[in-house]
């Protein structure tokens, strides 16, 4: 019930204001129809749910040969400069079209020894990421995978666990495969062997998570030619597998209300009924704010 001083007559004027499909305090950013300008790139997202990621393997750092590991010196964030890569057969051409492999130790920006020693990154952790931007983790890909989960049995398919491993679900590898404007769009790159040897192109695509497992191994994910589901396991530090960065905030989906007319209405005062008819995203940031105006009408 709002109250109003003008004892000649009122006005109401309702102003609601609604977070649709923004980017958290970031309201410049679309995930979706902006890109990211990073190592002279400019990389398109995707909206997911209320992830936001990169649509496009990352492809920053100078180029090494497969039988060389990267130097022992951490890269530095926000420096492609310093990174190191391999292109699939070291051919940079490889790497235009697919994006980098990475080490897991050079993806979270560590030190090589990181690779084959107990290593934990900070969470979120940026590294050879831009700003704004992370590593996913183990449960962050777990979260997009129940995201394009239909199946009915998402929570048992993608647990939020570290026992669970091999192909999981049904369909959500050939959703998470498919390229367009509006999906994840992964691409089978193949991989970077421990060896130096390059293998699996256009056979399987691998990106790594920043959740270790052990000293010489971490989370990663593997989509595969042929295979609808999605393969869950832990990698050996040293191979060479892709990077999704995602970002670092979440898209607030959209709430809404439906409101009814003002009801008794006099020269001081009036009644106005609002329903909340969905939330939206589960986060403290979103508000819904009814204000009034006062004023004269004839």
């Amino acid at each position: 019930m709002y109250r109003f001083k003008n004892s000649q007559s009122i006005l109401l004027f309702v102003i609601i204001a609604i977070s649709f499909s923004i980017y958290q305090k970031a309201e410049a950013f679309t995930c979706g129809t902006d890109t990211v300008f990073y190592g002279g790139k400019n990389y398109q997202t995707v909206q997911i749910d209320t992830q936001c990621w990169f649509r496009e393997n990352l492809n920053v750092g100078t180029r090494i040969v497969g039988a060389t590991m990267p130097d022992n010196i951490a890269p530095t964030f926000n420096d492609p400069a310093t990174v190191s890569k391999w292109c699939y057969d070291n051919t940079e051409a490889n790497c235009t079209t697919d994006g980098g492999l990475y080490s897991w130790a050079e993806a979270n920006a560590l030190a090589n020894t990181c690779n084959t020693t107990a290593c934990t990154p900070t969470v979120p952790n940026q590294g050879i990421c831009p700003t704004g931007w992370h590593i996913p983790t183990h449960d962050e890909y777990t979260t997009l995978e129940r995201a394009v989960c239909t199946s009915g049995t998402c929570n048992a398919d993608f647990p939020f666990d570290t026992s669970t491993t091999g192909w999981r679900g049904t369909d959500e590898g050939t959703k998470l495969k498919t390229i367009s404007s509006t999906t994840f769009s992964s691409l089978l790159v193949g991989y970077r062997a421990s060896s130096g040897a390059f293998g699996g192109r256009g056979i399987y695509g691998t990106v790594w998570q920043a959740s270790p497992d052990s000293a010489s191994s971490a989370w990663a994910r593997d989509l595969g030619s042929g295979y609808a589901a999605i393969y869950r396991y832990t990698g050996i530090k040293t191979y060479g597998f892709s990077v999704r960065c995602i970002s670092d905030f979440e898209v607030i989906s959209m709430a809404s209300l439906t409101t009814t007319p003002a009801t008794s209405i006099t020269e001081y005062q009036a009644t106005l009924n609002a329903s909340i008819t969905a939330i939206g995203a589960n986060n403290p940031e979103r508000s819904i704010q009814l204000t009034t105006t006062q004023g004269n009408y004839t």
